[in-house]
């Protein structure tokens, strides 16, 4: 890919500054529709920051988590860690809501 093609924005540090300094990039440039790409269980959040900012948004999320048997529902280390990511994005969903980010 030309170098010239590659936008960085580096000024973000959550998921509403990513897309806000994001849609100012793309919007600088002509560009309303965007490809979003983020973990699975991010993109409900991460859509819609993207969407209140004015985009429209194609999501095409990655990083799906997969139990593939039942042995993996037994308490572990990762059991743990993947309640957190949905205790993360469930209260994440709710701050954003009351904050009017999506």
């Amino acid at each position: 890919m030309p170098e010239s093609q590659v936008w960085i924005a580096d000024k973000s540090r959550s998921t509403y500054e990513n897309a806000k300094y994001g849609a100012e990039l793309v919007k600088g440039r002509g560009i309303s529709r965007i490809v979003l790409v983020t973990d699975a269980y991010h993109m409900p959040r991460a859509e819609g920051c993207f969407r209140k900012q004015g985009l429209s948004v194609a999501p095409a999320p990655c990083g799906f988590i997969y139990y593939p048997h039942w042995e993996e529902l037994l308490p572990r280390w990762r059991a743990i860690e993947q309640n957190e990511l949905t205790v993360h994005e469930f209260l994440g969903l709710a701050w954003y809501r009351l904050r009017g980010w999506i």
